[in-house]
């Protein structure tokens, strides 16, 4: 038998066998294709996508109470979510890397973006104040009441004088659909003579972030203080009239004759309107400390009317008269 040596067996292996080549297509992120051929052995390196850090156009926003401002998400993935932490004061919506921000009500919030494909976030700080008051069409009356105090023509929500307006909680500074101790937005009262479920948001509301007529108007508007009402009743008369179709009552100063009309708009609990066109309420400033569950209020009826009513449940949907 004839030998063959290791070297040349060797030879003849590695001449006699071929591998067919094959072609591995590899897409990358910017859309291109490369492609690798496939041999014994082929190692492919993949790219690692990064993403730049999630950043903003601004961090900070001051609005006015009605307006809206937006903010760019200028870096980032491309996948962000965007939560208010305080909605009742500002408002925040995302369209592809645009924020939109709205002030609803006088008081700072929070929007918090976050970029969920990296888990970066970031923050917001969102200033309201007060609506501009060149934007609000009521007129000052002047009374010629002694302290100065200047009477608003119409109630807050209003379009003119006879229009009821809107409806407000003592404290409260937006309408809703349903006004009882379960949506008062400062605690409740269950008639077990216990207060501390009742929130203090102090004795007097006049100016502060609780005044609806401050936060809606602005500028020096605010609600009337219990001393203000029996100022006006003091130093006016008031008689039961009609105007354009609508009950009230007109007030009309001992001083210098001028007048105010106070539409009967009746008030608001629960889900109902009760007494529109019978009797009229509007919120003052001023707690009812004995009774921290009410606050006081101008009331009024076809025979009579009262300067120091109480009884007024916190939770009332009443009118609000603003002063300035």
């Amino acid at each position: 038998m004839k030998r063959i040596s290791f070297a040349a067996l060797l030879l003849l292996i590695t001449s006699t066998v071929t591998f067919a080549q094959r072609i591995m297509k590899v897409e990358k992120t910017d859309g291109t294709t490369v492609e690798y051929p496939v041999t014994e052995v082929t190692r492919v390196y993949f790219e690692e996508i990064v993403h730049p850090d999630l950043a903003l156009s601004t961090t900070t926003l001051s609005l006015k109470a009605g307006e809206a401002s937006t903010v760019e998400i200028t870096a980032g993935s491309c996948n962000y979510t965007v939560v208010s932490d305080q909605p009742s004061v500002a408002t925040a919506e995302l369209e592809g890397s645009t924020i939109t921000v709205a002030g609803v009500a006088v008081g700072t919030a929070a929007i918090t973006v976050t970029d969920t494909q990296s888990g970066q976030t970031a923050t917001i700080a969102v200033t309201v104040t007060a609506a501009d008051n060149s934007t609000i069409d009521a007129v000052a009356v002047d009374l010629g009441l002694p302290s100065g105090s200047l009477w608003a023509d119409r109630n807050v929500g209003a379009s003119c004088p006879e229009d009821y307006g809107g409806y407000y909680a003592w404290g409260e500074t937006e309408e809703k659909g349903v006004y009882n101790w379960d949506t008062y937005l400062y605690g409740y009262y269950n008639d077990d003579g216990d207060y501390s479920h009742l929130v203090n948001i102090g004795t007097d509301i006049a100016g502060t972030d609780y005044d609806v007529a401050h936060v809606k108007w602005g500028g020096s508007w605010k609600m009337p203080t219990r001393d203000q009402v029996r100022e006006l009743f003091e130093n006016c008369t008031h008689e039961w009239t009609t105007v354009n179709g609508i009950n009230g009552r007109r007030f009309t100063s001992k001083i210098n004759g001028n007048s105010i009309f106070l539409p009967a708009a009746g008030n608001r609990w629960d889900s109902d309107l009760g007494g529109a066109g019978s009797f009229g309420d509007c919120w003052s400033s001023t707690l009812y400390e004995s009774y921290p569950y009410d606050a006081y209020y101008l009331g009024f009826f076809s025979s009579i009317a009262s300067w120091n009513s109480s009884g007024g449940r916190r939770f009332y949907g009443l009118s609000v008269r603003p002063v300035r």
